[in-house]
């Protein structure tokens, strides 16, 4: 019953609460989901079974143990390396510049809220957790929605962001359209990945005998339905080109991938295919008989034509490789973009003073250097490859994260980082399946 407790308690503060701070986006909420996943986890590997953790341990392959464990040594050095160049201070002493404390904090902290749900969860947790992540989406897909019609630039009317900018764009609870794309994603895949799991097989029983056709086994997944329902539909609010790709690919390769699986006939596996199309394309056609629908999506590819190659985060991430080469092995330490960008940015981009690239790939590897960045790198192909064997869908999800990563900054958004740590737990939980059959 303890153990329960601090699972719920853990959705509600990070898939519940973290969300509505404006998506963790400020320092003091990533410090304080950080000390409560810490509490969390000490309270929960203190009651669970003592063979737990080992359980943990052994879902993962020795590969995947020992590219983190580099990953974490050479990360260490390059962090320490960084810490020796502090400078001395006549009057207060060895002064650590405040731009690698950031980061440094802000790595550590990612870093908890990735791992933590491992250990918090069980490998029965499965359902609760996907359970878990479709309410969290449908919460926020109802909040952002329902103030996009009236948004005065304040989280629900009334609270303030430490960073106010008009949007005619669904945002809210986040402050940044993109963000809000990127937190629905996942859940609408799942999501989507439910309902075909529960229709393609009514599909084929209807196919196969139209007069006495089987029911479906398994219920309707009316939560599934009403999450994908609005977390699409919030997507599409959101106008996030990167978020509309990341979904459109991301439901592809998860109906791809439940055709290919599905004990079916060639002519009923085209019958899905087809009937898949024809929804997509009346939903599509529905919404843009929506003057206002079609007049948002055709200014945002308008946009994308004329901007794209003049688009600040483009030049910022070509700017950005100068920063590269001053120390490739090592990085110029945590937090080293927003302090030293500005000493090679181009002229035309004087004043704006980004804090992070639109890569959180590139930026880790300007920061820590080529050695740590192919580590991460390794780690994450290893990681989706293990998903691979267990389940597609999650496998699908941790390459949409990765799109979002050579893109965006998503692991700078707190609720974004504790999204993708209860995606690993619920990796956790389809390997413990694959590895019983």
């Amino acid at each position: 019953m303890t153990q329960s407790l601090g699972k719920i308690t853990f959705c509600v503060i990070f898939l519940g609460i973290l969300p509505l701070c404006f998506g963790g986006a400020h320092h003091i909420t990533w410090y304080l989901a950080c000390a409560a996943a810490l509490i969390l986890t000490a309270l929960t590997l203190q009651l669970s079974p003592a063979d737990e953790p080992a359980k943990t341990y052994k879902l993962f392959s020795k590969l995947e143990w020992s590219i983190f464990a580099l990953f974490a040594i050479i990360s260490s050095i390059s962090l320490t390396w960084h810490a020796v160049q502090s400078f001395e201070h006549p009057v207060l002493g060895l002064i650590y510049p405040q731009a690698n404390l950031t980061g440094l904090t802000g790595f550590l902290s990612t870093l908890i809220l990735l791992l933590t749900p491992l250990f918090i969860f069980s490998v029965n947790d499965g359902k609760f957790l996907r359970k878990a992540l479709q309410l969290s989406a449908l919460a926020t897909a109802l909040i952002a929605l329902t103030q996009w019609f009236s948004d005065n630039g304040l989280l629900l009317w009334v609270f303030a962001p430490q960073y106010i900018f008009e949007s005619t764009r669904a945002r809210w609870p986040f402050v940044n359209p993109n963000h809000l794309g990127a937190f629905l994603l996942i859940p609408t895949l799942l999501s989507v990945d439910q309902l075909l799991t529960w229709g393609i097989p009514t599909v084929r029983d209807f196919i196969r005998n139209t007069k006495k056709r089987s029911r479906s086994s398994a219920p309707f997944p009316l939560l599934a339905a009403l999450c994908a329902l609005f977390t699409i539909t919030g997507i599409l609010a959101a106008q996030s080109r990167l978020a509309w790709g990341a979904c459109a690919i991301g439901m592809l390769a998860v109906l791809t991938s439940k055709i290919i699986n599905a004990e079916m006939r060639r002519k009923e596996k085209f019958a899905v295919v087809a009937l898949s199309f024809i929804c997509a394309l009346g939903l599509g056609w529905g919404l843009m008989l929506s003057e206002r629908v079609a007049s948002l999506v055709g200014d945002r590819f308008d946009l994308a034509r004329a901007t794209t190659l003049e688009d600040v985060r483009f030049e910022y991430a070509t700017d950005a490789n100068k920063l590269f080469k001053r120390a490739p092995l090592l990085g110029i330490g945590p937090g080293g973009f927003a302090r030293d960008i500005s000493s090679v940015a181009r002229p035309s981009l004087a004043g704006l003073n980004p804090v992070y690239l639109h890569n959180d790939v590139w930026q880790f590897f300007i920061e820590y250097g080529l050695f740590a960045g192919i580590c991460l790198l390794a780690l994450m192909l290893t990681v989706m490859l293990g998903f691979s064997g267990a389940n597609a869908v999650i496998t699908v999800c941790c390459v949409v994260v990765l799109l979002l990563c050579l893109l965006d900054f998503p692991f700078r958004i707190g609720a974004l980082v504790a999204q993708f740590g209860v995606l690993l737990a619920l990796g956790k939980t389809s390997r413990t399946k694959s590895l019983s059959k």
